[in-house]
């Protein structure tokens, strides 16, 4: 394996979340907090989908997404999504209450969910 490719594409990687976080603001963590995991599994389905449909077609339709941008894209989804579990879980272990049972708002506060 050449770790020097894979560094490269994990800077580029870095680089693209750095980008796209300064277009677009924090609206992937938004919509996870709103939606919970299913925003990630509709993200992660969409480029799923595209990636489907090209190897089907072997053509690209968007000019400027690539089928290469599209892998970027899951790549950088799939951290993302764990990011935001890892948010859930750092709470759930520091406060020993069940990851069910909170909820992180936009701006970061920390809410807690009665029992129902």
């Amino acid at each position: 394996m050449d770790i020097s490719k894979y560094n490269i594409i994990l800077d580029e990687l870095r680089n693209l979340y750095k980008a796209k976080n300064s277009d677009y603001g924090d609206s992937f963590s938004k919509i996870f907090e709103k939606y919970g995991l299913l925003s990630s599994v509709i993200r992660l389905e969409d480029k799923i989908n595209r990636l489907s449909a090209f190897t089907k077609r072997y053509r690209v339709d968007v000019v400027n997404e690539s089928i290469r941008d599209t892998l970027l894209d899951l790549a950088n989804y799939s951290i993302l999504t764990a990011m935001e579990l890892d948010k859930v879980q750092i709470v759930s272990k520091i406060e020993h209450i069940p990851p069910s049972r909170i909820e992180i708002t936009p701006n970061g506060d920390i809410l807690y969910k009665k029992d129902e």
